[in-house]
Order: structure tokens, then sequence, then C-alpha cells
């Protein structure tokens, strides 16, 4: 999905709009998608500076960390960016350089092509890669494996260990 920015502030500063985007679209490698996309976007004209405010919902199939189950994990974000032109990107590049100073607070700052178009399925699909947590559970008090819980409820202690116990005994 692409905004023609052109089109879309004709006759005003802000825009909003909610669609879907199909799973089959976003062409995710490594990420099950269980359901589509849902997104509300928000989009305002600032003098020559473009926001944009995203917010996203999907479901997705995760393998838990912990027991090794497959589980379902629902992925709700938000996030902002802006977008300059390349013109203003540039100055802004030269002010940090001369001021040693990097503050971004959520927004990434993007520079406009010159075909004016926002890729809403591009920006969407990087923000879910990020949102999938690194070390995924299926709960908050997963136990894990069974086999761990069945070897460590027969043996109390592991057999090296109890080689080295069964040493010191006998001296």
């Amino acid at each position: 999905m692409k905004l023609d920015i052109n089109r879309v502030f004709i006759n005003t500063d802000e825009y909003t709009d909610s669609c879907i985007l199909k799973k089959e679209e976003l062409e995710l490698e490594d990420i099950i998608l269980l359901e589509d996309v849902n997104i509300d976007i928000k989009l305002y004209k600032i003098d020559t500076e473009i926001y944009l405010n995203v917010k996203f919902r999907t479901k997705i199939s995760i393998e838990c960390v912990s027991c090794l189950n497959e589980a379902e994990k629902i992925i709700d974000d938000e996030f902002d960016v802006m977008y300059l032109s390349e013109r203003e990107y540039l100055e802004y590049e030269e002010s940090l350089k001369s001021d040693n100073e990097y503050d971004y607070k959520d927004t990434i700052k993007e520079v406009l092509e010159k075909n004016t178009y926002i890729d809403i399925t591009k920006i969407v699909k990087e923000h879910i890669i990020v949102a999938v947590p690194l070390y995924p559970k299926c709960s908050e008090n997963c136990e894990g494996l069974e086999e761990k819980k069945i070897y460590e409820k027969e043996n109390d202690i592991d057999p090296r260990w109890q080689q080295l116990l069964n040493i010191v005994k006998e001296n």
C-alpha cells in the first residue's frame, strides 16, 4: 500500500485511514502471520514536514523458548515517522554534525523520495519484525520442558556429581 502525498493533502493538512494488509503481501520469511494486519494511519502536514502515525495489530505464531510448544502472540504496536524533503534532511544532518546532538525520541526521520509516495507496507513489515520478541514464551509462567521436570524428580543429583560424592564418602 502506497500513499501519494500529492493526492492526500489536496484540500487538507490531515489524513486518517484504516486498512487491512493481507498477510500474503508482507512476505515475511521467518515470521508466521496467523491473520491479516489491521492498520490505522494518521498523516498530517506541518509546513513542509509530514508526520505519519501508524497503529497496527496482528497475530503471529511463535515457538516458546521454554517448552518448545507452538503458541499465538498478538502484536499490537504504534510508531511515528517524520518525513523531510531531501534539502531539509541534508540541513538537519549538517546541524547534527555541528551540535553533536542526536535525539530521535521514537521518531524515525525519512527523506521523501522525489515521487512523493510513502510505502506503508514496507514500514509496517519492518516494525512487525522488530516487534517480535527475541525470546518468546507461550505464557508468563511457562514451566519449561516436561523431560527436565521428570529428570529432576527421578534424580535429585546429577550422576556426574553423584560419582564425586561416592568418592568423598569412601574416603
